[in-house]
């Protein structure tokens, strides 16, 4: 990733710190206009993560809803398979590979999320992964582009990993391609029939989410896409999805675990420190 990027990601994280928010004023009403429940998937014992992502999110007027997820090294896989959870064989012949425990985890939550929208009959809510980032401008986008979506909009995708894409709107692209599929879990807007659609393709699991989410047109889904994308995924944080072997990248997961313990500590340090001297 480009330096600026990166510390474009480490200034959002650093503002999330000191609860500063957006930088634009009319991205602060941005709850109010999505006017949906806001649904933020993140383990227990991430509290970077969610520390960040409540208070990015806060800084929106979006008072978001933590998801539990559930924690891949929790999980028996020989268990989930004997249970009908996971199915490895399906997952080689879907996905060409098993998947880790990891990606089990993450697919299983966001299945949970699916499962909690149904029970609770939300006609749309916006689910979003712990390390999101709002791009500029990001509330007249939304405004624009639920006002433009085609009546048919079942899932639009914040975030996806495809380039074969055709506008229909100023802020929304279809996807025309079978083969180039749009890719990413890390923020969309699902509504309540998409939502349990895939609940009944999702189980028993052999796609990561991200990957089921991109087959959605296969289940009969509507999905469009914002581009460029509506949210980036902070890269300040470590991810918590793929098991490294090379000592580089384990040694930038690290760095980066390193970077955002120390920043925590500062702002928080500061932040004792403004108060006693008040």
């Amino acid at each position: 990733m480009r330096f600026g990027h990166v510390a474009a990601h480490f200034r959002a994280y650093w503002s999330s710190l000191r609860r500063s928010g957006a930088t634009d004023d009319a991205d602060r009403s941005l709850g109010a206009h999505l006017q949906c429940p806001v649904f933020v998937i993140n383990l227990e014992r991430s509290a970077h993560r969610r520390d960040y992502i409540l208070n990015h999110l806060r800084g929106y007027g979006i008072d978001a809803r933590i998801f539990p997820a559930i924690d891949g090294k929790t999980l028996d896989v020989q268990e989930l398979m004997r249970q009908g959870i996971y199915d490895d064989a399906l997952a080689h012949r879907k996905f060409s590979r098993s998947l880790s425990c990891a990606e089990i985890a993450c697919a299983l939550s966001h299945l949970g999320v699916y499962r909690q929208i149904v029970a609770d009959d939300m006609p749309m809510a916006l689910v979003l992964e712990d390390d999101a980032m709002f791009a500029p401008g990001i509330t007249n986008r939304i405004r624009g582009a639920l006002s433009e979506a085609p009546a048919d909009w079942q899932i639009l995708q914040f975030f996806h990993d495809c380039e074969e894409c055709e506008p229909i709107t100023p802020n929304l692209v279809r996807f025309p391609s079978n083969s180039r599929m749009p890719v990413g879990a890390a923020g969309y807007l699902i509504r309540k029939a998409a939502a349990e659609k895939m609940l009944n393709v999702g189980l028993p699991v052999c796609y990561p989410a991200d990957s089921l989410i991109g087959r959605s047109h296969r289940w009969g889904l509507v999905m469009y896409g914002f581009w460029p994308p509506a949210i980036v995924q902070n890269s300040v944080f470590p991810t918590q999805i793929y098991a490294h072997t090379t000592w580089r990248i384990k040694f930038t997961q690290r760095l980066k675990q390193a970077l955002v313990s120390v920043s925590d500590g500062i702002a928080k340090g500061v932040g004792r420190s403004r108060r006693g001297g008040g």
